[in-house]
């Protein structure tokens, strides 16, 4: 559910946003996002183990990029007309084979320009293959950078943090 309102967020801010640079910076903050996202549920969800949590970095970030392309795909073909017509959605998201010939479609013509070039074939495909690698790589990225705080089986929840007092300064000697 919340990697479909960041999708359509996407989607939107992607569709009136049509300057590559700002496209790049807007696909690289929903990656940031679900990548926090994947990290609050990870914790959420007690997910202590480094590989686990990276494989759910990894699936939150292929689900999201799956549910962006239905979303983008529905409103390529049906349109939105100011509401969020859900069961398009589900049809879209339930016919993945449908979904996978639009997009093939979608990179033979183009659906956008730059200017008055239509963007499509290879240099499409280098966009998207750039698009895939911040949705799949910057969350399980943010969940390695940020470990979590040990947790106490015992009595059942994370520890706060807890950083000493640091007394003595550091003390540089010379061997001599």
């Amino acid at each position: 559910v919340f990697s479909t309102v960041l999708s359509i967020a996407y989607i939107f801010l992607v569709n009136i946003m049509l300057i590559p640079y700002i496209i790049i910076l807007v696909a690289a903050l929903y990656a940031v996002v679900l990548g926090y996202s994947a990290k609050v549920i990870a914790k959420i969800g007690l997910l202590r183990n480094k590989k686990e949590r990276l494989l759910f970095g990894l699936y939150m970030g292929a689900i999201a990029y799956y549910v962006q392309w239905v979303v983008y795909i529905a409103y390529l073909v049906y349109g939105f007309t100011g509401t969020l017509q859900l069961d398009i959605l589900i049809d879209v998201f339930l016919s993945p084979a449908d979904l996978i010939h639009t997009i093939g479609t979608v990179n033979q013509e183009g659906a956008w320009k730059i200017g008055s070039v239509v963007v499509n074939g290879l240099p499409l495909t280098i966009i998207w293959i750039f698009e895939v690698a911040l949705i799949l790589g910057i969350p399980p990225l943010i969940i390695n950078f940020h470990p979590l705080p040990p947790y106490s089986e015992n009595l059942n929840k994370w520890y706060r943090k807890y950083v000493l007092q640091q007394f003595f300064e550091y003390i540089v000697t010379s061997n001599g």
